[in-house]
């Protein structure tokens, strides 16, 4: 539809087309109360306002109200909608909210909610999702700025994705369902979305410079605002929605996030057995316990599978037998070499 005052229009079919597709939104008073502040003034023998919306449940007169960032809890004395006296806000609503004894130089914006209601946290996994405006890299293990409402804090970024990816949950992944039971790959940076790296597969470990406050199910935005502003370049990065928060300090949690990057080793065979087992040498040190790494899966020339075995003497030698004849020659001096990949568990990294 093309509606201008140039060409005249018809400003009648705008409005049909308007009304065709707004829609009253559906309000829930119920749930614990949510309220963003956006501005903070006070009121000389009242007491301060408190000016936002309230983004989730209702409040009352005479309710106590929690700001937890600054620890402190207030009863609301009085609310107004649009210069009137109102009892109640609900979500939706657009209010003032007059609470005493509270120092405005304190409060700029933030949030207001239900006493014990707003959870604290520093570490966070998110699905994320790379803004395709931003033209450099997206490295890992690098500190973004990290924006959750009207907070901004410094955070560094692991991001990771399911070693299967047939395993990997759908996007957008509802709050509490990050899945634990399967390994995950380390990525060296975040990719654009596309058929090698559909949505829903690419996520982060953030662990922020300091815990705030936020809802646990908060979208997410990391940026890099230390850019030079007069570079004309996107500073936005990536954006996700907080799927589960995590304590780092909790090592048998960490331990539940398995994060690992592939690690190869090569060596040499020492001799051939038989057509299916050879002796190998150099992967192993004289001292190390091969035991360790028994069951492993190895390669010959990178073509042919097999397994080690266990070890050979005490030297740092083992045994390998492959799942097909190798087709080297039998002796004492057998040439050819073997790889060994290893995946080094790199949980919570």
């Amino acid at each position: 539809m093309v509606v201008t005052s140039a060409t005249s229009g018809d400003v009648s079919a705008l409005l049909n087309a308007l009304s065709e597709t707004a829609c009253i939104p559906k309000r829930n008073p119920q749930g614990s109360f949510f309220f963003a502040v956006d501005h903070c003034f006070p009121i000389k023998g009242q007491g301060t306002v408190l000016t936002g919306t309230v983004l989730n449940g209702s409040v009352r007169v005479n309710d106590v109200v929690e700001l937890p960032e600054l620890r402190q809890e207030k009863k609301v004395k009085s609310m107004q909608m649009f210069k009137q006296p109102v009892k109640i806000a609900s979500q939706g609503d657009r209010v003032g909210v007059l609470v005493t004894q509270l120092d405005a130089k304190l409060v700029e914006r933030g949030i207001m909610c239900a006493p014990g209601s707003m959870p604290s946290f520093g570490a966070v996994i998110v699905p994320v999702d790379r803004v395709r405006f931003y033209k450099a890299a997206c490295p890992s293990k690098r500190k973004y700025h990290i924006t959750l409402g009207h907070t901004t804090v410094l955070g560094t970024v692991q991001f990771f994705t399911p070693a299967d990816k047939t395993k990997a949950p759908p996007a957008p992944s509802p709050q509490g369902s990050f899945n634990y039971d399967i390994a995950y790959l380390s990525c060296e940076e975040l990719h654009q979305t596309s058929a090698d790296h559909p949505l829903g597969t690419q996520w982060a470990l953030i662990v922020l410079d300091r815990p705030i406050v936020a809802p646990a199910d908060s979208l997410l935005i990391g940026s890099v605002l230390d850019t030079d502003i007069n570079m004309n370049t996107c500073r936005l990065v990536f954006f996700g929605k907080i799927c589960t928060v995590v304590n780092i300090e909790d090592k048998e949690a960490m331990a539940r996030l398995r994060i690992f990057k592939p690690k190869q080793k090569i060596g040499g065979i020492k001799r051939v057995v038989d057509e299916n087992m050879v002796i190998g040498k150099d992967l192993f040190k004289k001292e190390t316990d091969i035991s360790l790494f028994t069951g492993l899966k190895v390669t010959l020339d990178g073509k042919i599978p097999g397994i080690i075995e266990g070890s050979f003497g005490s030297s740092g030698q083992y045994k390998v037998r492959f799942n097909e004849p190798h087709g080297l020659p039998i002796s004492k001096k057998g040439k050819g070499k073997g790889k060994k990949d290893d995946d080094d568990d790199d949980a919570g990294a």
